[in-house]
């Protein structure tokens, strides 16, 4: 996890073609070398998107289920709800904390803009979620997972969330290292 300092990637939902409560997700969570990883519980994850916000099942939102840090995804029509469909560019940035109390932690920003933009800033951002976590267990291998795992039946068939153009950025190495 110190070696990346950006994801970025674009991502399509169809419109009308999933549940109102289909639960789909795109998060990362470290590998630990574990069949499964170690997920535990979601402590662990980031979410670039899931549809398990603020408002329940079916509401876009990006970072950590259920936490006061989750970011809804709205627009002039209010929340974006996974059977209205979607289409945006996602960038999560990674930075470690090398001093002060927090030394150790990182810091995690997930920013999602328009879909026709190669990074996502503070300005183009149309959503923005950030978290503070650490320390050493993020230093391990981390894998991305998209999933769709209906919620009150089965995934609806024809509701897909397509990924493309992921591009992984590492950390430049300083001259000291």
């Amino acid at each position: 996890m110190k070696e990346i300092a950006a994801i970025d990637f674009k991502i399509s939902i169809p419109a009308g073609k999933c549940n109102p409560t289909e639960w789909i997700a795109v998060y990362m969570f470290p590998w630990c070398g574990e069949s499964g990883g170690c997920w535990s519980g979601g402590e662990r994850e980031v979410d670039f998107v899931e549809t398990m916000g603020p408002n329940g099942p079916g509401d876009l939102a990006s970072n950590w289920g259920g936490r006061a840090k989750q970011a809804e995804w709205i627009n002039q029509h209010g929340a974006i709800r996974v059977d209205s469909g979607t289409s945006q560019h996602i960038t999560f940035t990674s930075s470690q904390v090398l001093s002060g109390p927090k030394s150790g932690t990182y810091q995690w920003d997930i920013r999602v803009c328009a879909p026709s933009a190669t990074k996502c800033e503070n300005t183009n951002q149309l959503w923005h979620a950030y978290r503070e976590k650490g320390p050493t267990i993020f230093d391990e291998s981390m894998m991305i997972v998209i999933d769709n795992w209906g919620v009150n039946h089965p995934p609806r068939e024809g509701c897909t969330l397509e990924v493309t153009n992921m591009l992984i950025t590492k950390h430049l190495r300083s001259s000291k290292e």
